[in-house]
Order: C-alpha cells, then sequence, then structure tokens
C-alpha cells in the first residue's frame, strides 16, 4: 500500500470517492442531482487543494486510490479554551468496500492528525461514522 497526498491529478478520484462515501451514509440522496454533485465537488477540490486549506491523504494499491481522508483548515475567534484561531475538521475517512478492515482508515486517521500538528492546530473536529454515532457521533479532539 502507497500513501500519499493527493494531487491535482486526483481529483476525479476524490469525486468518485467522496460521492460513494454519500451514497452509504445517505443511500436516500443517493441519485438526487447526481451530476450537478459531481461537478460542484470538481471545482470545490481544485480550488480548496490549490490554497492548501484542505489536505487530503490516499491509500493507493496497484496505481488504484482505494482510500482517502481529508482534513480541511479554518478560522473562528479564540475562545476561554482555544486560543488559536485555526482549526482543523477531518472528513471523508473512506476506504472502498473491499479494503476495509485492513487499517487504512486508522493509517490515513495518522496522517491526518499530523497534517494538523504541521500547522499547531488545538482543536480538531471530527464528525464519525454509524458506529460512533450510536455514542453521538461527534468528536472534538483539544490539543495541548
Amino acid at each position: 500500500m502507497n500513501y500519499r497526498i493527493a494531487v491535482k491529478e486526483d481529483i476525479a478520484d476524490l469525486v468518485r470517492l467522496r460521492v460513494e462515501f454519500l451514497k452509504e451514509k445517505q443511500p436516500e440522496k443517493g441519485r438526487v442531482n447526481g451530476e450537478v454533485l459531481v461537478a460542484t465537488l470538481e471545482k470545490y477540490f481544485d480550488r480548496h487543494l490549490a490554497a492548501g486549506d484542505m489536505i487530503f491523504w490516499v491509500a493507493e494499491k496497484d496505481a488504484e486510490i482505494v482510500a482517502t481522508g481529508g482534513v480541511c483548515f479554518y478560522n473562528l475567534p479564540p475562545s476561554f479554551e482555544v486560543m488559536e484561531e485555526e482549526r482543523a475538521y477531518l472528513l471523508n475517512i473512506y476506504a472502498i468496500p473491499c479494503h476495509r478492515d485492513k487499517g487504512l482508515e486508522k493509517k490515513l486517521f495518522g496522517l491526518l492528525l499530523e497534517e494538523a500538528d504541521k500547522r499547531k492546530v488545538s482543536s480538531i473536529t471530527l464528525h464519525a461514522s454509524e458506529k460512533a454515532d450510536e455514542e453521538g457521533g461527534r468528536f472534538i479532539l483539544n490539543r495541548k
């Protein structure tokens, strides 16, 4: 397995895996505005990858992207708990079904946390999958 940061040439695969993720997460909405969603996602990934406020890591097997995970960086005013303004949101930690439960998602999660460390982000938000939804589904990591 090869792990690397996604580049502009990976946008089609990032879009494909994002759509697969959404179809699994929200199957009842999976066919609504599909073409519009793809076009909008292509623009979104192009803009934010270029700006550097979003980083996606990918896992490749035999030159095929089989898993992804992203981190978006954004700013909020400091608060009593968090003095730094830059925050991070982890998203789309996703592997195609035949590559799940092989540690890919855990590896990508770690790589995304390293990206947040590089930027000295102290607050990281993650909305988790159905497994974690039973326990609230949203995690905030405050790092000191």
